[in-house]
């Protein structure tokens, strides 16, 4: 809940946080029940599937294409997106480092999506990928 709450601050989100939480959690746990598809988290996690699908499913398959190039998500990082080491990748790194990757994706609307706030022209890897950015911090 609190990523959330983050997250909707960075978006200028100042309405009603806890009650848009727990109409969030009250449809997924009713899709998932018309589905009969159940996760094993509990119910009052949300993932960014659950917000937007069809955005998920895009990044995942960028995801996908990247790491087959690279190997791994902080490789594609670092040797195809942040290809100059500034730590800042622009629309236009991005867009030729999927390109370069044989994404063929829309590049720059999917940039758009993924900006954490409104009007920044650049991504981290903390935006792109958790995970990969929490690696580059372990001992």
């Amino acid at each position: 809940f609190g990523e959330f709450c983050v997250a909707l601050e960075r978006l200028g989100f100042f309405g009603e946080v806890k009650s848009l939480w727990l109409q969030l959690v009250k449809e997924k746990n009713v899709s998932q029940t018309l589905t009969g598809s159940v996760r094993t988290a509990p119910h009052c996690l949300l993932y960014f599937e659950d917000l937007d699908p069809v955005t998920s499913q895009v990044l995942a398959v960028v995801k996908q294409t990247l790491t087959e190039k690279h190997g791994n998500l902080l490789s594609a990082w670092v040797k195809g997106l942040d290809v100059n080491g500034s730590g800042l990748v622009s629309p236009e790194e991005w867009k030729k480092g999927l390109a370069d990757a044989g994404c063929t994706v829309d590049a720059q609307a999917l940039f758009r999506q993924l900006q954490p706030e409104a009007g920044r022209h650049f991504m981290t890897l903390r935006d792109f990928d958790t995970k990969a950015f929490n690696a580059t911090h372990r001992g």
